[in-house]
């Protein structure tokens, strides 16, 4: 199906009518990366993995007319993938591309490429669905989940096994699958019993650290001592964390906690001796760390985790400190001994 929202223009025919010679619809939108020639472009596409990539000339009416729509698109889905747009001819050329402006998610693996063309109506919400929509075909691909297979699958004969999906992690089981065969269904079973399931953990040794915090953003909550405090607040505390990571599970972001005391160097390195409890957002990527500004609560720490993620919260670069080797607290152990008093 053909776009039906701006007209599309024809390279052939509308390329000697046009001056092509203006500047980038895109040069002063902060989400979307201008590509300027094929080694940048081929760069960016093995860096980022999913990308979702306009091919456009500044001469063509319909993508100028398209530019507002495609910069609210990259708004909404900035944080789930890069967006870039490409007005270089030889880029265009490579990918044989004939018509503007023309969308398309690119997926890079190593050195393949795969490329989903989207032939919608040039609409905002559309070209969301078209994105999200790629990206569940893709992730369900990686797991070698064929989906004329699953929709064949439902007429197998008798006497024959279901097909199962294996958990991706190390396992001997399998769960069976016996919904229906939309991609939206799958993808939902995926995320409910493959994707990675997330916990706050207590920061007990550096190893631990460097598991947690090397890769993605790490939030490292800074809690009274449980000598300072009653077991139930000290429990709340933890609970707290617990119930944020439930509305925050698809994000890049990892929890640990630990007591003040246990890790006084950090505490002393960062500056965080104004009072307890507290959080520090941390991002090894880039050398910097956020301290939680509000009140240690719920409500707050989602907040502080949304202006993080959106590059609005005030940073200090990161200095380095060593993490010390202490025990793992047990909230069981700390129960029974209360009762025992």
């Amino acid at each position: 199906m053909k776009p039906v929202g701006p007209l599309i223009c024809s390279l052939v025919l509308l390329a000697s009518l046009c001056p092509r010679h203006a500047l980038g619809l895109y040069s002063n939108v902060k989400e979307i990366k201008t590509v300027e020639g094929p080694k940048e472009f081929e760069e960016l596409l093995s860096s980022k993995k999913v990308c979702l990539v306009q091919f456009y000339a500044t001469w063509c009416r319909a993508s100028r007319g398209f530019a507002n729509d495609f910069t609210s698109i990259a708004k909404t889905i900035k944080d789930d993938i890069t967006i870039l747009a490409v007005k270089n001819e030889d880029i265009i050329n490579q990918y044989k591309i004939e018509t503007y402006p023309s969308i398309h998610v690119f997926f890079a693996n190593d050195s393949k490429k795969n490329m989903e063309k989207f032939d919608g109506n040039y609409k905002i919400k559309e070209v969301v669905s078209f994105v999200y929509d790629s990206i569940k075909k893709h992730r369900l691909k990686e797991l070698n989940i064929d989906l004329d297979d699953m929709n064949k699958s439902s007429y197998k004969k008798k006497g024959k096994k279901k097909k199962r999906w294996k958990r991706k992690k190390k396992s001997h089981s399998a769960i069976e699958y016996n919904d229906s065969r939309t991609v939206e269904d799958m993808y939902q079973f995926f995320l409910k019993y493959y994707s990675e399931k997330k916990e706050v953990i207590q920061l007990t040794s550096q190893q631990v650290f460097d598991e947690y915090c090397e890769k993605d953003v790490c939030l490292l909550a800074i809690l009274p001592n449980k000598e300072d405090t009653e077991l139930s607040y000290f429990k709340s505390y933890v609970q707290i964390l617990t119930n944020v990571i439930k509305d925050v599970s698809t994000l890049p972001v990892t929890f640990l906690w630990t007591q003040a005391g246990d890790q006084l160097d950090i505490v002393q390195k960062l500056n965080l001796t104004f009072g307890f409890p507290t959080v520090i957002a941390i991002s090894f990527s880039k050398n910097v760390y956020s301290i939680l500004k509000g009140n240690y609560s719920e409500q707050s720490i989602r907040n502080f985790i949304t202006q993080m993620m959106m590059g609005k919260s005030s940073v200090d670069n990161l200095v380095p400190f060593t993490v010390k080797t202490v025990p793992k607290f047990s909230f069981t152990n700390a129960e029974e001994a209360n009762s025992e008093l």
